[in-house]
């Protein structure tokens, strides 16, 4: 268990109670002597601990112009929680935060210690598909005033385009460029032009009945809080027999970061994100029988799954 050094608050640290939607929270918090907050920091603490494991560091930001705020999660030192095990889900302990997070104000940089690094990022899967949207929704009438711009990142190496982006060639081009094996043939099934939705792809899936299932990633790297449209998992089709696909499908739009799919032969569709790989890996669990844990950064996530006879599950 974790062990604070000491539990005699610094001047200026003070304990207070976090009403929100989803009970009451016991939390330490601090302002800064003078000006206006910065912001708000929300620090959530490990499974084994409490808000005090935070006490230097809310009297820290604070001196930094932070308005901060440590707290004990559901059933965790001075907070009280239910005695039933589903009551601690990562999804419920996430939609605490949420609760807490519009009770300071709306928005708040959130930090996790230790078991609560894994609850912070499942508050960005909460606000997926329409609580996303409704999310943007609020932050157009100004429910969020607290929620600082969304900054525009240039490129260091920009493209020949008036956007700065880059001229790319089309399918049947490249495919032209080509030098291919004897007795082997190159085919266009799907690109951009004919699908324009097919925004960048990062893993595809072929079923069993010939359909092609593409995960596009069209916020890359990261959805921002005022994006209105969200990551998706496409189904393309040839339903006409001619080799090219002539029909999109959308199976689940609104996503986050999905950066991965695969299809067992079952026919289940195992997906993860970058903010869900634990998911991900107990979904892998009930398909292979393992279990594993898994924590990454948005360019060193699973990328790719497959399964083989013999139970073991090969990822990339």
């Amino acid at each position: 268990m974790s062990t604070p050094r000491t539990l005699t608050l610094p001047d200026g640290v003070h304990p207070a109670t976090l009403e929100t939607d989803r009970g009451n929270f016991a939390t330490l918090q601090a302002v800064p002597d003078v000006g206006t907050p910065l912001g708000t920091v929300l620090l959530v603490p490990g499974w084994t601990g409490s808000k005090e494991d935070f006490t230097p560091l809310v009297d820290h930001l604070a001196r930094y112009g932070w308005r901060t705020v440590a707290v004990d999660q559901r059933g965790q030192y001075e907070t009280p929680g239910p005695a039933d095990p589903s009551a601690y889900t990562l999804s419920e302990l996430g939609a605490d935060v949420v609760a807490m997070s519009q009770a300071l104000g709306g928005y708040s940089q959130l930090v996790g210690h230790s078991f609560g690094g894994y609850v912070v990022p499942f508050v960005a899967e909460l606000l997926e598909s329409s609580a996303m949207v409704f999310v943007a929704g609020a932050i157009q009438e100004g429910l969020f005033p607290n929620l600082p711009p969304v900054e525009k990142v240039e490129s260091n190496k920009p493209g020949d385009q008036a956007d700065k982006s880059y001229s790319f060639i089309g399918g049947q081009e490249a495919i032209a460029k080509m030098t291919v094996h004897s007795g082997m043939k190159v085919n266009l099934f799907a690109d951009e032009k004919m699908f324009p939705q097919l925004v960048n792809p990062v893993q595809m899936a072929w079923d069993t009945k010939g359909r092609l299932w593409v995960s596009v990633w069209r916020n890359y790297p990261e959805r921002t809080p005022t994006s209105t449209q969200g990551d998706s998992i496409l189904i393309f089709e040839d339903t006409k027999g001619t080799g090219h696909a002539d029909k999109c499908t959308h199976f689940i739009d609104g996503l986050n970061a999905r950066k991965g799919l695969r299809l067992s032969d079952y026919g289940d569709l195992y997906t993860w994100s970058v903010e869900q790989p634990a998911e991900f890996w107990r979904e892998l669990a009930r398909f292979a029988e393992v279990r594993a844990e898994g924590r990454s950064t948005n360019d060193h996530a699973v990328r790719a799954a497959a399964g083989v006879g013999c139970g073991k599950i090969y990822t990339a």
